[in-house]
């Protein structure tokens, strides 16, 4: 099955098939072994920031 098919088909399966981008990034940051809403960085300033405040890992790919 080619990659697009398979993608179409999760889509269909796993659900509405509509993500956030940030949701995408949370996923790849889960993989990663990072928590993307506990971890801070800071600006130039010196004040912490999120990587991300808003987005849950997608399930179907955990």
């Amino acid at each position: 099955m080619s990659p697009l098919r398979r993608a179409s088909v999760c889509a269909t399966v796993c659900g509405s098939g509509r993500v956030h981008y940030q949701d995408a990034f949370v996923t790849l940051y889960h993989h990663l072994g990072i928590d993307a809403r506990n971890t801070t960085i800071a600006d130039t300033t010196g004040r912490p920031h999120t990587l991300l405040d808003v987005g849950e890992p997608i399930a179907e790919l955990i």
